[in-house]
């Protein structure tokens, strides 16, 4: 990595990141506690600059294995592309490299994937199932009717195969990105934004999702990282 003036006192953007979000979000045991997506690329500087960050986040989706059956880590495409706008060659090879890169360094099959930007289109879809790949997370926006739907839902591939798309709650992502006096206590969150997100369900067993990214948490906002912590407790 080159020297980036910007991230003073660290030598460049991924070591400053590192030091605010990565390291300590990991060592709260945040990342077990929640889904996450952590980029091949990264997960290659991780292995050859901080190869104890890099155990620590794969322990996380191991200890959430352990705690409820299922691990925290979802996949992602190898590098940040915009999947519907890469050749299909590309899009594939996208698609099966992340897969692939994930079961390296976990050492289990994904059953989710992040698509950078949420961008998705059928043919996506299609490639995805391909690979095992069993659903993603999608915006509020991208679905019918527009805005309205939120929870999991279950999407019809041309071929018939089952694939689960998960509507993130756009409102509640927000606020916890740039709202700093709705987050500033976990508790009061909960009841004043979480909870009546859950009321507004008309479903037997409602699903509220909050997306963001993951660099809020410390580097966005200092800190953050333990109002996330006391939110997931």
């Amino acid at each position: 990595m080159p020297w980036e003036p910007g991230a003073s006192p660290f030598h460049d953007y991924n070591e400053k990141i590192l030091a605010e979000c990565y390291r300590p979000n990991a060592d709260l045991g945040n990342l077990s506690r929640m889904s996450f997506n952590l980029g091949p690329t990264l997960a290659t500087w991780l292995r050859r600059q901080h190869p104890d960050v890099l155990s620590r986040v794969v322990r996380s989706d191991q200890n959430a294995r352990t705690a409820t059956g299922h691990g925290s880590a979802i996949a992602q495409g190898y590098h940040h592309t915009i999947l519907p706008l890469d050749s299909p060659r590309d899009r594939r090879t996208e698609i099966r490299w992340g897969v692939r890169s994930f079961e390296l360094l976990y050492g289990r099959k994904p059953l989710g994937i992040w698509l950078p930007e949420t961008a998705v289109d059928s043919t996506t879809l299609e490639m995805c199932a391909d690979e095992g790949l069993r659903y993603t997370i999608l915006a509020p926006d991208q679905v019918r009717p527009t805005g309205e739907m939120y929870g999991s839902y279950r999407l019809s591939l041309a071929t018939g195969r089952p694939f689960e798309a998960v509507v993130y709650d756009a409102g509640l992502g927000g606020c916890v990105s740039f709202d700093p006096i709705a987050t500033a206590n976990a508790a009061e969150f909960v009841a004043s934004h979480v909870l009546p997100a859950f009321e507004q369900r008309n479903t037997a067993d409602p699903l509220v999702a909050i997306t963001t990214d993951g660099e809020v948490y410390g580097h966005h906002h200092k800190f953050k990282e333990m109002f996330l912590q006391d939110l997931l407790v």
